[in-house]
């Protein structure tokens, strides 16, 4: 029954399809497509990369490095202080906190600087070593704080905690008792109908294990008999799990005809008294082919290594795209068309009526 329910919906919103393209022919003149910019941010220091995964056995070295570049016009002092992290409450965003006297792994990295002077558009590669106990197993977990004279946004393409850039670094010593174990939680749509794209997915993962671990995989797009209309990644920055944490991923189906996007006037995405980002609709004709309406069904499917081989997770979730503001206007400029063309034919037939008795 609901099945039904859906095809004659479906079809009903399908009707509207020709009606909505000629709507827009008619009231458009021009076409225009827009691309967003990024979004100055104060910060003036870069740090790379944005996380490090680190393995190593027990009482064995490991040794790797970061870069900081100054992007400002000014000399900055730099100092290195090191914090641990646990997950945050969504997973993503880490929480720092000082060592107490019983992490003895504070003490396992060691830094060649810890104090240093950058230069203006310089970069700075800082190398450090770790070096575990001969009792050391399974994971721990650093973050790397950058100290400096201003702390005035975020970095694009590193992390920051608290308004101080910092880059988690995790370690791993391999162990025989590591257990990597990761569940699909949720896989959802914010919403259940869209009127415009993008359409945005959350995929919540718990990782009930004892050792941090990678998922990743795509989400895969479906309308009817149509496979694969899009794919998309659904853990592009390969972001890690935290042992016992859930972790929350974001992901987006923005390729269509019609697209809310940020509203961007010269180079700066502009925003409201909130300072939430003002939307606004734009269209690209080179997507004509991609309007989208009807139902649509994501699958999304991830893997992670459990340390003997992949393990496979899957979830599918539905939802429609419904523009129905655009039907309702080409709804209602078909019926003025409509009436026009009834006004005409009947003005004609009445002129011929009249004729004829003359």
């Amino acid at each position: 029954m609901n099945e039904k329910i859906d095809y004659w919906i479906e079809l009903l919103v399908k009707a509207g399809f020709i009606a909505i393209l000629s709507a827009v022919l008619f009231v458009s003149g021009s076409v225009f497509a827009q691309t967003p910019a990024l979004e100055r941010t104060g910060l003036r220091l870069t740090l790379s990369p944005a996380f490090m995964n680190l393995t190593t056995d027990p009482g064995v070295p490991v040794s790797s490095q970061l870069k900081i570049t100054n992007n400002g016009s000014a000399v900055e002092d730099i100092t290195i202080t090191l914090q641990k992290f646990k997950s945050g409450n969504n997973g993503e965003t880490p929480e720092l906190s000082d060592f107490e006297k019983t992490d003895d792994f504070a003490n396992w990295i060691s830094f060649r600087e810890k104090s240093f002077s950058i230069q203006p558009s310089a970069t700075k590669t800082l190398p450090f070593t770790i070096k575990p106990s001969k009792e050391a197993a399974l994971g721990y977990y650093y973050a790397v704080v950058i100290g400096r004279t201003k702390k005035d946004g975020v970095v694009p393409g590193g992390a920051s905690i608290d308004g101080s850039p910092a880059i988690p670094v995790l370690l791993e010593v391999r162990s025989k008792s590591a257990r990597r174990e990761i569940q699909i939680v949720d896989f959802n749509t914010s919403s259940l109908v869209y009127e415009y794209f993008p359409v945005n997915f959350t995929i919540t993962l718990k990782n009930s294990g004892n050792i941090h671990a990678v998922p990743v995989g795509d989400i895969f797009i479906d309308q009817g008999s149509q496979k694969n209309l899009a794919i998309i990644r659904a853990n592009p920055g390969k972001g890690n799990i935290l042992p016992n944490s859930t972790r929350t991923y974001t992901a987006s189906w923005d390729d269509g005809f019609f697209v809310r996007k940020p509203k961007v006037e010269n180079g700066i995405i502009v925003r409201d008294g909130n300072g939430k980002e003002v939307l606004e609709t734009t269209w690209d004709w080179s997507k004509a082919d991609r309007f989208r309406i009807g139902k649509y069904t994501a699958h999304v499917l991830m893997i992670y290594d459990n340390g003997v081989r992949d393990i496979p997770m899957e979830a599918i979730v539905s939802f429609w795209v419904i523009p129905w503001k655009i039907i309702g206007v080409a709804l209602l400029l078909l019926v003025f068309v409509g009436f026009g063309l009834w006004a005409v034919i009947t003005t004609i037939i009445r002129a011929v009526k009249n004729i004829s008795k003359k």
